[in-house]
Order: structure tokens, then C-alpha cells, then sequence
């Protein structure tokens, strides 16, 4: 989101009603929905089972990496929720499904608290 002297709003702002310094300062998207998307990702992070997690990883991963850092965020809540120590990946579902890709996804994981291993 473009940061403006306080007072001055940007359309999202106008359009959401609120001004800088109100709402979920932490939460930037795309789309600048600020509001909805903290809800929607809230609610997200927290409904997840750990496949449901990794099923949508896969996804994420297909479709360009579309907002792999909020699925991993839930498949880190899910394994605390349900007391796993690893994420049990397919080797066959990755994008780069060889050492490289591997090793990668494992160290970006490892970046977010999530520890990996594949099949």
C-alpha cells in the first residue's frame, strides 16, 4: 500500500473508510482490500488441517507460487494445532521435482519455521 502523509488518504482508503494509521497496518495485499483480506487470512490460518495445508502448497505452487508465504503460515498453525514435527511432502507434486527444487523449497520452509521432508 503507498504510505501518504497522515491525513491525506489513497482510494483504497476512501473506499474501505479508513484512514492511514487505522486497521490492520501489518497486512498489505494485492488487490488493497486491507480489511477483508486480514478476516480472510485469519480465518484462513486457522481452519486448516495439515493436508488441507500442504494440498493447498501444491496449489499455490502450480499456480506460480500465488501467496505461498499465507499457506505456509497455515500449515505451520495446523502442524502446532495438531502436534506434527514435519511436513511430509511428494516429490512428484513439485514444480522442480528434483535435488535443486527440493533443497529449495526445503531451506524456504526452513526460513518459516516449517520443517520438510519429501516421498
Amino acid at each position: 500500500m503507498t504510505r501518504l502523509p497522515t491525513g491525506r488518504t489513497c482510494l483504497a482508503q476512501e473506499i474501505l473508510g479508513w484512514r492511514i494509521g487505522e486497521g490492520p497496518a501489518s497486512v498489505e495485499s494485492r488487490n488493497g482490500l486491507g480489511r477483508t483480506d486480514a478476516i480472510w487470512r485469519e480465518s484462513l490460518v486457522s481452519d486448516l488441517t495439515v493436508s488441507q495445508a500442504i494440498d493447498a502448497i501444491y496449489t499455490s505452487i502450480q499456480n506460480d507460487n500465488e501467496e505461498i508465504d499465507l499457506h505456509i503460515a497455515a500449515l505451520k498453525a495446523a502442524m502446532g494445532r495438531e502436534g506434527v514435527k514435519e511436513a511430509v511432502f511428494e516429490t512428484a507434486k513439485l514444480a522442480q521435482p528434483n535435488r535443486q527444487g527440493r533443497k529449495l523449497m526445503q531451506s524456504y520452509f526452513r526460513k518459516k519455521g516449517v520443517a520438510v521432508s519429501f516421498v
